[in-house]
């Protein structure tokens, strides 16, 4: 039991550079999957936020005053150590780390790595809101595929859907299963009830799942 895809990720590390025998590339590839995978769902968050956070009803106000600058910070942090590298390494030069000398170098290689995307910036983050996005969409069509009907719509649903996807990765579960239901219920069951914001979750996940079996 691991946060999100932390097992799958280790086994993909082993595989990938068992193959390819460039550890370090590998592991920059993954950090970077990672860092843009969760900065896509704040993006999603803030997005759908003005629209959906009705779902809160007089808790509204207080939710966005708290979340909003949150995700904006983790948004901005994880993409100034993604693209300027260099303040990482100025923190290891700086500052006294134990084992100073080889995490200097594992981060200059990782940052080498990750080079061949400095110049497609907007690209990589546009296509990982829209992973995130379209997933999230897909859970508001598989409310309506499970009866929700009028109850069922898109913003609200997309919302609390993108909180959904972000607690399936920080919690200890095997592939977010659990986590997902029991998010989707607090944050959607309100709406559209409980039953069909439980089973909406767990059928969108298999749904979203299927496609991936043939690559």
């Amino acid at each position: 039991f691991l946060p999100s895809t932390a097992g799958l990720d280790a086994y993909k590390l082993y595989d990938a550079a068992r193959f390819s025998g460039k550890t370090v590339e590998v592991t920059a590839g993954t950090v970077l999957e990672k860092v843009l995978g969760v900065t896509g769902i704040f993006f999603t968050f803030l997005i759908a936020l003005p629209f959906g956070i009705s779902i809160f009803g007089d808790n509204a106000t207080a939710v966005a005053a708290i979340t909003v600058p949150i995700a904006t910070g983790v948004i901005g942090g994880l993409l100034v150590v993604l693209w300027f590298p260099g303040l990482v390494q100025w923190v290891i030069e700086n500052i006294p780390i134990p084992g100073k000398l080889r995490l200097q170098g594992l981060v200059i290689r990782i940052s080498n790595a990750s080079a061949a995307y400095r110049d497609k910036k907007v690209l990589v983050l546009l296509l990982s809101f829209g992973v995130h996005f379209t997933t999230a969409a897909m859970y508001y069509f598989m409310a309506i595929a499970v009866g929700a009907g009028a109850k069922a719509v898109f913003w609200p649903i997309v919302f609390g859907s993108a909180i959904q996807i972000f607690a399936t990765v920080i919690g200890p579960t095997i592939g977010g299963m659990g986590i997902r239901e029991a998010a989707q219920a607090l944050t959607i069951g309100g709406l559209i009830g409980v039953g069909p914001a439980i089973l909406s979750a767990t059928l969108g996940f298999w749904v979203g799942e299927f496609p991936t079996i043939f690559g």
